[in-house]
């Protein structure tokens, strides 16, 4: 399995990409860069959005447009029209913490997390943010607060803090969604690279980019095994999801974020987006859920 680049552009953190089914279309972000990227696979053209400053992640909304987290705020955008809109901002974040990724859930919410910017200390937090915007903490004394994805039957959320050498696995109902009990789903190798963001197939295996690890791994949260290993050509794979037709092409984004000038001719594709057919492998995602 070789994943195939698409070299521009190149995001200093590539984040947060997500399957656009009405378009048919992939989104993507650049953290540090304020961007939002959006490919049509059909052209291999990429138009960049100007987004609010250290945007994260992006999901669809029930209702059409996105939303948009960035710092402190949750934006709502619709493409070809100017402008976000803030529906919600938590005043209660320090100046050294921000938002990070995120997802809909099976429960019609957005599921969005916060780190601390400097990767220390624990100051994290994962909140779900209702339909009416309302929000509440769900998880806290995060570092860095990363992927997130639901089982098939959305019985369990998986979870990761990129600084925690494990994959998290919470009993949770989708109807008022509620957290349970947490079990260890996936016990890391410290000395690999970081869990970053996740996406899971329709087999309820969980492919995971691991930052700073050149790849990208496929485990079983069910009893833990490593399914299968994608090689990267980039130091740093940050995330990964399906989309294409029968959501059959695996989509990761990787970044150049701290990486010497050396190490950067070294890899000259970090911080581009890759593609994978994996239709070969009989595996396919799914259609993201969508907020409301």
């Amino acid at each position: 399995m070789k994943p195939i680049s698409i070299a521009e552009p190149l995001s200093q953190i590539g984040e947060g990409p997500c399957w656009d089914d009405n378009e048919g279309q992939l989104l993507w972000v650049d953290i540090m860069k304020d961007r939002i990227h959006r490919l049509c696979p059909e052209t291999g053209s990429v138009e960049t959005i100007d987004a609010p400053k250290l945007v994260s992640t992006i999901i669809p909304c029930a209702s059409g447009g996105w939303l948009v987290s960035a710092y402190h705020s949750i934006f709502h955008w619709t493409p070809g029209k100017k402008g976000f809109e803030e529906v919600l901002r938590l005043e209660n974040l320090p100046s050294d913490v921000r938002f990070n990724d995120g997802k809909a859930g099976p429960d019609g919410a957005f599921w969005v997390g916060t780190m601390d910017m400097a990767e220390v200390k624990a100051k994290g937090i994962l909140y779900r943010i209702s339909p009416d915007f309302q929000y509440e903490e769900k998880i806290s004394g995060i570092i860095c607060s990363n992927g997130l994805d639901w089982s098939l039957t959305h019985d369990e959320m998986y979870y990761i803090d990129s600084h925690v050498p494990r994959i998290q696995a919470y009993a949770f109902d989708s109807k008022n969604g509620t957290l349970g009990e947490a079990r260890t789903a996936v016990t890391l190798d410290e000395k690999s690279g970081l869990p970053d963001g996740m996406s899971i197939d329709h087999k309820g295996m969980i492919w995971v980019a691991e930052w700073g690890g050149s790849r990208v791994v496929r485990w079983n949260p069910a009893d833990g095994s490593q399914l299968s290993v994608l090689e990267m050509p980039v130091p740093q794979p940050s995330s990964c999801a399906f989309g294409g037709e029968n959501y059959e092409t695996l989509y990761i984004t990787s970044a150049y974020q701290g990486m010497s000038d050396s190490k950067r001719s070294e890899h000259p594709l970090a911080g581009a987006l890759f593609h994978m057919s994996t239709s070969d492998m009989g595996i396919r995602g799914r259609r993201p859920f969508r907020f409301g």
